[in-house]
């Protein structure tokens, strides 16, 4: 298998379980966040420590204690982290992250929605979701949604049950490519900024 399409965030860091009372967000984790995995157009609001939309994704991975979340792209990874926060405040559960990481300056504005490349180099993707302690629950996979279900059988993952949208927000496409194969909750984020 291609390793330069894939790569396991794994990367040491200081918390990695759950705190003691099984709620890991905090004001400095909330900081980290908007410094970070800048979120943008998810009615949040940096004054007052509101990820927004960020809290509903979250309050899903929490409720619904999906074992396998699929996201399909990211800007800076903003829903990939408010997911895998909840899992990781559950003590269980994975994201398969899938996103080509195209440049809307490089790959032109007809392959991606705003793109930025953020996630080219396996080693720079580990470090970015290490400082949100879930780099051990996600695996980023580097490969246009199509590629990534055509492949989903060699790649031996669990059933999706969680399905979450961030990219071009084509919810039509990304639904038809796993609604025959998973019985998963399948949402998009706000198209609006």
């Amino acid at each position: 298998m291609d390793r330069s399409t894939i790569s396991r965030a794994r990367v040491a860091h200081a918390q990695t379980a759950p705190d003691t009372d099984g709620f890991c967000l905090n004001p400095d984790l909330i900081r980290s966040i908007f410094t970070h995995a800048k979120p943008v157009g998810h009615h949040e609001s940096p004054e007052n420590l509101n990820l927004g939309f960020g809290y509903l994704y979250y309050a899903l991975a929490r409720i619904l204690r999906p074992k396998h979340v699929l996201v399909i792209g990211s800007g800076f990874g903003f829903s990939v982290v408010c997911l895998a926060l909840g899992l990781r405040d559950n003590a269980k559960g994975r994201v398969s992250f899938v996103d080509p990481s195209y440049s809307v300056l490089t790959d032109g504005p007809f392959k991606t929605v705003g793109g930025t490349a953020q996630w080219d180099d396996p080693d720079k993707v580990a470090r970015h979701f290490a400082r949100f302690g879930v780099e051990r629950l996600l695996t980023h996979y580097r490969l246009r949604s199509e590629e990534f279900f055509t492949r989903y059988d060699e790649l031996a993952l669990p059933d999706i049950d969680l399905t979450f949208i961030d990219g071009s927000h084509a919810y039509k496409v990304a639904r038809v490519e796993h609604h025959d194969r998973h019985n998963a909750v399948t949402f998009a984020a706000p198209a609006c900024c």
